[in-house]
Order: structure tokens, then C-alpha cells, then sequence
């Protein structure tokens, strides 16, 4: 009788200790888990699937997107190579399709519904508009390595969307700096030795597409030059891709002016390759007429012959260190998604490290075993708004001056005072020169010397 009772004993004893052997692992299963992470990405490419139900998001058909979105997603697939081989990332892909309204109604359903710790994008203005937007309301952190000027008419950026691209003002000072004031006192003072002045007037047209982007950067670039003494002859928009028929346009109805220009100013839509650019150049090549022409937010998908040899067409673009980058990326938009998948990477190995800290203990799941489903919910949501939050600022206080491909990332001082831009002219799709800013003072003075004959100072 003794001998059995002490068999139920250790029976029981057993069965204690399975049971809170089996509670405890139970309770630790119910951690977050930070190595665990999801983000989202937002590409310029047709969906193959309707469902954002499965773990990768739909199913983009990358095939049929432009060059550009192919290049800039093989360089963040590349740059996400360097996370840490600990963390297992899942990324949901969400096509910015056509229709902004099903598009932001997407948004809110896959952000309501999974938890989503970052998103990077979009490639494209309007789409980064809406996400940014919507990524403030649901306090996701946003990466925006692809659209560059304004993202809205009133508030260009939220306090969660941080940019790797220039705003609309960088752009204005920029052409504030090619299109410098200092140019009348220079031919007053020099060209003309302080006599009188003839009637000098530098003519200037600014074309610009006909969506919020393209109306904010235009204003800002127009008052810059107005405020430098320059005179805007034609403000104009134009749609997607009429490009060359607004110009067939203004030359029917003001052929005098058009004829007068110094400079064409061009404002693409994001990383626009400019439907018939080279139609409009030889609009005025083949009138003898060789005014500069400046483009912002131009990428060019071919640069046909005549345009290469060009010596009177420039680009304005985010200078990049591309000399920094692997050697199998050569192009600027590979580069940006390369640069953008390096600093993903980075941050989420910061964030990783200080929500391990935070999650992990040894009473952490027996505590989270004791809660209610409701205390379990909003623990869980407490802990995607801190690992947000840690990203974000992982991001933010990423002070990096040799990020691959890009340079220097300090996101914490405003983009004005961390973006630089160049002035190029393209000789080919991938191929470059730089040209010195100094190159449209030149141009004008130059018209001036030939207008007025001065040829001796």
C-alpha cells in the first residue's frame, strides 16, 4: 500500500512538472517575435493576382512594368541581401495600379488587417501621395527612395514618410543658383561698363505636367526666376505624354516669343522619359534656334543621336554616388533601390536588437499566458506601434555618410539641407556628363555679346 501511494506521488509530481513544462512552452510561443518581420513595397507594375491575402501580397508582373521599375526592384531585392541572416522578412507587394481610389481603398484594408512594420515606395508621384498619407494615419514609417518634388499641394511630407529624394524647393534653388540674379549686374557692369542699359529681357518658358507635382514645382521654380529678374514668357501645362503638341500649340499661336526664348524649362512627372522630346528640340533646331533646355525629373529611356549631341539640353537630378556602388549596378534607379534595401537593412538590424530587449524575459510569456484575449490584443498592438516607432527612428538617426550608391544619409536634418543635384547632359539611357552650373550664365552673356556685337570685353 506505502509502495503504491509513493508511485502516485511521483506520478503526480510527473505529470505537475510535464504540465508546467507544457504551459511554459506554451506561454513562450505566445511572444512576439522581432527576427519575424513584415513590410510592404509599392511598384508601377500590373498585378497578376487579385488577392492580398497570401504572405507575399499579390503577385507583380515586373515583366510588363517599365525599365525603370525593373531596375529599381532587382537594386532593392540586391540591398535587402545585407539583412541580417537572422531575421526572416516577409514583403507584401502592392501594385499602385490606375485607379487612386481602389488604390488607397487596398491600402487601408492590408494595413487595418496585417501587421505591417515598414513600407517602402512608391515609384511613382500621385501613388507615394496616397501612401504617405495613409502610412501617417496607421503611424507606419515610410521610405520613399523613387518619387521626388512635393507629394501633396498642402504638406509634402508627414512625420512618418522620410525621403531619400529632393522636394520641389530643392529643385527651385537649384535653378535659383544656374538661373543667378548676379547675371544683370554682370552685363551692366561689364558687357556695358555701367552706361546705360538697352532693353535686355531674358525669356524664359516653363512647361510643366498637369498634375500636383508638376503645378507645385512649377510655381516654385517660376518665382525663383521671376524673383532673379528673368521673364516668364509661357507658363504652360501639358498632360501625360503631350509634351510635343502643347509646344505645337504655343508655336501657332505665338510664334514671336517662342522664337525669342533664351531657355525651356520642362518639368517631367517623376522620372518621366518625355514622349517626343526629340521632336521638341528640332521645333526649334530646325529653325536655327538653339534655346537651353532644362529638364527636371527627366529619365531617359533612349536618347536618340541628335539629342546626345546636343550641346544645349540639361538634366537636374539628385547627384548619387555611384561610384560607391557594387559593380554589377550602373544605373541611377537600380542604385536608389539598392541604396533603399542597404538602408532597410540597417535599420531593421537596430530595431531588431532594442525590441529583443524589450519582448524577451523569462516571466514575458507566463504574463502574456494571463491576459485576457482583449489585453493580449492590445499588447500586440502596442508592441507593432514600438517596433514602428523603432524603425522609424533607426531610420532617422541612421547618420551614415557612406551608404552604397547614395552617400551620405542623415535623415534627421531636413531634405533641403542633405540633398544635392547636378546638372547633366545625358549622351546615352545610362551615360552622363556633368556640367558646370555655370553653363546657362555663359549661354546668356554670350546672346548679349552676339545681339549687341561686343566682342572686346
Amino acid at each position: 500500500m506505502e509502495k503504491n501511494k509513493k508511485i502516485w506521488i511521483i506520478i503526480i509530481l510527473a505529470l505537475i512538472v510535464i504540465l508546467a513544462i507544457g504551459l511554459y512552452v506554451y506561454s513562450r510561443s505566445l511572444l512576439e517575435n522581432p527576427n519575424n518581420i513584415i513590410i510592404s513595397s509599392i511598384w508601377n507594375a500590373p498585378a497578376l493576382s487579385a488577392s492580398n491575402n497570401s504572405e507575399q501580397g499579390v503577385e507583380l508582373d515586373f515583366a510588363n512594368s517599365s525599365k525603370r521599375v525593373q531596375n529599381a526592384r532587382r537594386g532593392f531585392l540586391k540591398g535587402l541581401q545585407n539583412m541580417d541572416p537572422d531575421i526572416v522578412l516577409k514583403e507584401y507587394l502592392i501594385s499602385e495600379g490606375m485607379d487612386a481610389g481602389r488604390f488607397t481603398t487596398n491600402l487601408a484594408n492590408i494595413y487595418s488587417e496585417d501587421d505591417i512594420i515598414l513600407t517602402v515606395g512608391a515609384t511613382t508621384d500621385e501613388a507615394s501621395m496616397y501612401t504617405s498619407m495613409e502610412m501617417n494615419f496607421f503611424d507606419v514609417p515610410m521610405l520613399i527612395p523613387f518619387a521626388d518634388g512635393d507629394l501633396s499641394s498642402s504638406n509634402s511630407d508627414g512625420s512618418y514618410s522620410i525621403r531619400m529624394t529632393p522636394k520641389a524647393q530643392n529643385y527651385a534653388d537649384f535653378v535659383g543658383e544656374i538661373f543667378t540674379k548676379n547675371i544683370f549686374d554682370y552685363i551692366q557692369s561689364y558687357l556695358f561698363e555701367n552706361r546705360p542699359l538697352p532693353n535686355i529681357g531674358v525669356d524664359v518658358a516653363v512647361l510643366f505636367t498637369d498634375n500636383f507635382n508638376g503645378h507645385d514645382t512649377a510655381v516654385k521654380v517660376t518665382q525663383k526666376i521671376m524673383d532673379n529678374g528673368f521673364n516668364i514668357c509661357f507658363y504652360e501645362p501639358f498632360s501625360k505624354d503631350m509634351l510635343s503638341n502643347k509646344v505645337d500649340q504655343l508655336w501657332n499661336q505665338n510664334e514671336k516669343d517662342m522664337k525669342n526664348l533664351s531657355a525651356v524649362i520642362i518639368i517631367g512627372e517623376d522620372q518621366d522619359p518625355l514622349h517626343k522630346l526629340n521632336e521638341v528640340w528640332h521645333s526649334w533646331s530646325d529653325r536655327n534656334l538653339y534655346p537651353a533646355f532644362v529638364l527636371l525629373g527627366h529619365n531617359p529611356e533612349s536618347v536618340p543621336s541628335e539629342l546626345a549631341a546636343a550641346s544645349n539640353i540639361y538634366v537636374i537630378q539628385q547627384a548619387l554616388d555611384l561610384s560607391s556602388c557594387p559593380s554589377e549596378i550602373v544605373n541611377r534607379s537600380e542604385a536608389m533601390g539598392y541604396a533603399a534595401g542597404i538602408i532597410v537593412s540597417r535599420a531593421f538590424g537596430q530595431a531588431d536588437e532594442l525590441m529583443k530587449q524589450n519582448t524577451q524575459g523569462f516571466f514575458k510569456g507566463i504574463e502574456k499566458l494571463l491576459q485576457t484575449p482583449d489585453k493580449r490584443l492590445a499588447a500586440h498592438q502596442d508592441y507593432l506601434y514600438n517596433y514602428r516607432s523603432a524603425v522609424r527612428s533607426a531610420i532617422l538617426n541612421l547618420d551614415d555618410p557612406n551608404i552604397p550608391c547614395y552617400g551620405s544619409a542623415f535623415f534627421n536634418t531636413d531634405v533641403e539641407n542633405r540633398i544635392d543635384l547636378e546638372l547633366v547632359h545625358y549622351t546615352g539611357v545610362d551615360h552622363f556628363i556633368t556640367v558646370d552650373k555655370s553653363v546657362i550664365f555663359n549661354r546668356i552673356i554670350d546672346e548679349v555679346r552676339t545681339k549687341y556685337n561686343i566682342t572686346d570685353r
